[in-house]
């Protein structure tokens, strides 16, 4: 198992919770990593921080395997209150950290750009 993190203190912070794998600092814009490694890839609550999420999941679509897996996780910008709010004249501000913030078919689209395929979203 390998953990890989832009920021040294996330690292830190996998090893002070007892993380058992390889920890690496990188970027998953450029993964350190050959084609066709990794049967499965965890990318949580990430993507919406990057300037340039087509480019990470196109490396992470090129360090899995053929038949390997993607759990990708980000917050939803579809949310019902965000709908609601817009409706009543309020506009939320995404955290202060985002940079993106998805719907479900920019989401869709980009990974089926990057050669993978949609599963399951729950």
């Amino acid at each position: 198992m390998v953990a890989l993190n832009v920021a040294k203190s996330g690292l830190l912070k996998a090893r002070r919770k007892s993380f058992k794998g390889d920890l690496l600092l990188g970027d998953v814009n450029a993964l350190p990593f050959k084609e066709g490694l990794f049967d499965k890839v965890v990318c949580m609550e990430v993507i919406e921080h990057l300037k340039f999420p087509t480019m990470a999941i196109g490396e992470i679509s090129r360090v899995l395997k053929n038949e390997g897996s993607l759990i990708l996780t980000t917050p939803n910008g579809q949310r019902l209150i965000r709908f609601i709010l817009r409706m009543a004249g309020v506009d939320l501000k995404m955290a202060p950290t985002h940079v993106h913030e998805f719907t479900l078919g920019e989401l869709l689209e980009m990974i089926t750009r990057k050669g993978l395929k949609l599963i399951k979203v729950g």
